[in-house]
């Protein structure tokens, strides 16, 4: 499956370190799209502030990379972003 990536998984090095299976694929762009900087819950209970989310926007734009993911890899990648505390939230486009 294809997965756009943003904010600090845009470093390729980093990704392709923690998520060896996935497979670069082009630079993307998410049009009519912006980032949300928003707070999450750490396991632990306390609150982070950080977390990425994508927001729809007219005319706006959000640069990425497109890489090919593997199902076990896709979960991989939704744990370390911290979906499940809500620092990352899955969108599918």
């Amino acid at each position: 499956m294809h997965s756009f990536v943003y904010c600090e998984w845009i470093d390729r090095e980093r990704l392709e370190k923690s998520l060896p299976q996935a497979r670069f694929v082009c630079k993307g762009t998410l049009a009519d799209h912006r980032l949300a900087f928003v707070d999450f819950v750490e396991d632990d209970g306390s609150t982070g502030s950080g977390g990425c989310h994508l927001e729809p926007e007219p005319g706006a734009e959000v640069p990425g990379l497109i890489y090919d993911f593997d199902a076990t890899t896709a979960e991989t990648a939704e744990r370390l972003s911290r979906v499940p505390q809500g620092r990352y939230r899955r969108y599918d486009v």
